[in-house]
């Protein structure tokens, strides 16, 4: 399209009031691990949340997020920092209800507030090889500052550094939340992921 036709086009939308359409951004955090004080990665500004996840190193040692635009105008409130856990927690433990999320164990979090769901947007290691997790959760709000709700979740395969990303398409509205893993030092990591609605 020529620049002047795409001028007229979107002075049009302008005048019209049509909300223009915003493209997801998509981006990788650094790579963190437990070295140096086991820094956090994290997704940002508050429009962004984590849609991916990548590891290299033995056992997965290091670790970054995938971090893409939330659709539909969507933004995250309300930051809350999960306790660490590992692969040593065996998910064998008292059944727990968390509002929208049942689980039976501790090698594992998902992400959720007073009922209210939460979407990933940070992750930080600690211990030998990444072996203890802490996930950054925030709640995803609409515009008319409702929270946003979430459906189609499901846990991912395992993934580790022999395994590559786990990435969907870009604006294919899939975003994690929440992380279990097994295997020596919490190697292979599973996502709950799910898509955003008003």
């Amino acid at each position: 399209m020529h620049s002047k036709n795409l001028l007229t086009l979107l002075t049009s939308i302008l005048v019209l009031g049509v909300p223009a359409v915003v493209l997801a951004a998509v981006s990788w955090t650094a790579y963190v691990s437990e070295e140096n004080g086991g820094p956090w990665a994290y997704c940002g500004p508050s429009s962004q949340a984590a849609s991916g996840f990548q590891c290299s190193g033995s056992y997965c040692d290091n670790v970054r997020l995938r971090c893409e635009t939330l659709p539909f105008g969507i933004t995250v409130t309300g930051y809350n920092v999960s306790n660490a856990f590992s692969e040593e927690d065996d998910g064998l433990g008292t059944v727990t209800s968390e509002g929208w999320y049942r689980y039976d164990g501790d090698n594992y979090h998902v992400c959720n507030f007073s009922g209210a769901a939460g979407i990933l947007t940070g992750i930080r290691c600690q211990g030998s090889y990444c072996n203890n997790i802490t996930l950054e959760c925030a709640t995803p709000t609409t515009s008319l500052g409702q929270p946003a709700t979430l459906t189609s979740c499901e846990w991912t395969d395992y993934y580790s550094e022999e395994d590559g990303a786990l990435s969907y398409p870009e604006g294919a509205n899939r975003f994690v939340t929440g992380v279990r893993c097994h295997g020596s030092y919490c190697d292979d990591k599973s996502f709950y992921v799910c898509s955003l609605g008003t």
